[in-house]
């Protein structure tokens, strides 16, 4: 498997003492580093993606302001939770290279790896179309879409997100999308306060989004059952050529974000079942 990543995307700041640091990538990689099987892990280095890729699914506008923000130093919000600094312009750019990066790898068919592991930031799943909120800049999964169908058409889509927080951006961007399918696994009533099950799509893409909001304590035997019972005879019939998965670890028990109940084996069972349908 490949693993994206570069120490430049520990330079994105929000702020002293925010909860979304640069940290969560230092504690991935060393965690690969102690890995037993770490040889089979191929370390590679994003690309920037350029402003015409981001136009995919960004409106100019907001690109334009994120890059100003970024030029002009200092520490600029968003939202209250969402800040722009030196150089978040410059790792969102590359957050969205890294995963298109990753694409390129798994889609040559000369590389014997067809997975990929973005470890990237900022993260992307709460990032609209014109702008930010949530930790968000960019939306990473949205792009990694759109790059899919654009450079190797790629047709039909699933997204699958077990962020603790609904990915209220992402499911904006497919909506009313047949050949984007998007999953969420997440706490409700939770921020960003959508994400109910009753949010199945609208127009075309009505049926093609599905939400799962969990109570407070659930664990993985309710996200297993959901996996097994439904998310597999759904994307069966589906029938995507690629899988997306937003891998946010704020379910985790010990996590202050949120109340859910997951453990380290959990997410190994999630990624089980998905690796299975891929």
């Amino acid at each position: 498997m490949y693993v994206i990543y570069d120490d430049f995307y520990l330079k994105h700041s929000n702020g002293p003492g925010h909860p979304e640091n640069p940290n969560r990538l230092v504690a991935i990689k060393e965690a690969i580093g102690r890995w037993d099987l770490k040889d089979r892990i191929a370390f590679w280095k994003p690309r920037t993606a350029t402003g015409k890729e981001v136009e995919m699914v960004h409106d100019k506008d907001y690109i334009q302001e994120i890059k100003d923000l970024s030029q002009m130093g200092g520490i600029s919000y968003l939202d209250p939770d969402t800040a722009v600094t030196e150089y978040t312009y410059d790792c969102s750019l590359l957050a969205a290279g890294g995963c298109f990066e990753g694409l390129d790898l798994i889609f040559d068919d000369s590389n014997k790896s067809h997975k990929f592991f973005a470890v990237i930031r900022p993260p992307g799943h709460h990032a609209f179309r014109n702008h930010g909120s949530g930790f968000c800049i960019f939306n990473n999964a949205a792009l990694s879409a759109k790059y899919a169908q654009a450079r190797y058409g790629i047709k039909k889509i699933a997204i699958i997100d077990f962020d603790a927080h609904h990915g209220n951006g992402t499911q904006d961007f497919f909506y009313d999308d047949s050949n984007v399918f998007y999953i969420s696994f997440h706490q409700y009533p939770h921020y960003p306060g959508t994400g109910n099950f009753s949010e199945i799509g609208r127009g075309r893409g009505t049926g093609f989004n599905m939400n799962f909001p969990f109570k407070g304590e659930t664990g993985d035997p309710d996200y297993i059952a959901a996996l097994l019972d439904i998310i597999i005879p759904v994307m069966e019939r589906f029938d995507p050529e690629l899988f997306l998965v937003s891998a946010g670890y704020d379910s985790h028990y010990l996590d202050t974000l949120s109340s859910l109940n997951l453990v380290e084996e959990s997410y190994y069972k999630i990624m089980y079942i998905i690796s299975y349908l891929s």
